[in-house]
């Protein structure tokens, strides 16, 4: 096996697609070591050889990342997971990268793309549709809010709170610290302590999870000029 070999798992109950994924990955870097319908099926071999890449379908008409996802990751932590979907969902992409899926990937895409998009995930990125992704941080997806939250319940500070809101709105750190008359130091700080507290690992996840729990319903046009 060549060095830089990506040792493969493929999850897919649909067996025609499923042979259609093995020939387009056939002559490539990525060697598929097992396959199976059912994700429960593939937990033996998953523990057993660690694969490098898992890849997963998420059932027609999910809306929410399933509990196998949960037991993949807890078989192979250090594998690159990655979700492959029927159609564009913007509520099921939105949880899949709550919960930290590296890929979501749409089964219609054309072969040379999902190769390079696989590749880019194996290397450490975290592959979405970018017009998905665009249209969260847009604010565009207010209509998929599911968990309404306060303030006060996420012990967020008012300032944390501006932020917040930019950072739904696609800003940048440079024009945050504009629009709040302070330093892009100060921006930072406050940034590093709301990512703590709401659990997120970058602005990307701090602005969907703020989608996701109702904080992005009332416009950033109140940020400006308060008090750092």
């Amino acid at each position: 096996m060549e060095k830089d070999t990506i040792k493969t798992v493929i999850v897919e109950s649909n067996s025609f697609f499923r042979e259609g994924l093995k020939s387009i990955l056939r002559d490539s870097r990525f060697d598929i070591g097992f396959e199976s319908e059912k994700p429960e099926d593939a937990l033996a071999y998953l523990q057993a050889e660690k694969p490098d890449l898992v890849i997963v379908e998420l059932p027609v008409g999910a809306e929410a990342v399933p509990e196998a996802f949960h037991a993949i990751r807890e078989a192979v932590p250090e594998a690159r997971i990655v979700a492959l979907v029927g159609q564009q969902c913007p509520m099921l992409m939105t949880d899949c990268l709550m919960q930290d899926i590296d890929g979501f990937l749409i089964k219609t895409m054309k072969p040379n793309v999902l190769l390079q998009s696989l590749a880019l995930i194996a290397e450490g990125e975290r592959v979405y549709p970018a017009n998905l992704v665009a249209r969260l941080l847009r604010g565009g997806a207010q209509s998929m809010v599911m968990m309404p939250g306060s303030q006060e319940q996420y012990n967020l500070t008012a300032r944390e709170m501006d932020i917040l809101h930019l950072l739904v709105a696609g800003e940048p750190n440079k024009v945050i610290a504009r629009r709040l008359s302070i330093t892009e130091a100060t921006v930072k700080v406050h940034l590093r302590s709301l990512l703590k507290k709401i659990n997120a690992a970058n602005r990307t996840q701090a602005a969907i999870w703020a989608l996701h729990h109702g904080f992005a319903s009332t416009g950033a046009a109140a940020a400006a000029g308060a008090p750092a």
